[in-house]
């Protein structure tokens, strides 16, 4: 994904909705079959632009969907950002 909510390769990814500087909704092709049900590994990746290369990633629990969540990026600063490269892996046992 680029800094403008793009997906450039997916599986099981239908969109990313940018909700605002640093914040993203990740949205499902197909739904989980509960939001306990699957877990989200996410990666950034911030090439500067003051952000000294520091990126932490977080999901919020609360808006964890069957089909959606939202996860926020921020530099070691705590001002949220758009990073320039993003990698997400989700799964579950079924």
């Amino acid at each position: 994904h680029s800094s403008s909510a793009v997906v450039n390769d997916s599986f099981n990814v239908s969109s990313l909705t940018d909700n605002s500087t640093g914040n993203h909704t990740v949205n499902l092709t197909s739904s989980f079959n509960a939001a306990t049900s699957y877990s989200v590994s996410a990666m950034a990746m911030d090439n500067g632009a003051g952000n000294g290369n520091g990126v932490h990633t977080s999901i919020h629990p609360a808006s964890k969907a069957s089909g959606s969540w939202r996860h926020n990026q921020y530099s070691w600063s705590g001002s949220y950002f758009d990073a320039d490269t993003y990698a997400l892996a989700v799964g579950d046992l079924a």
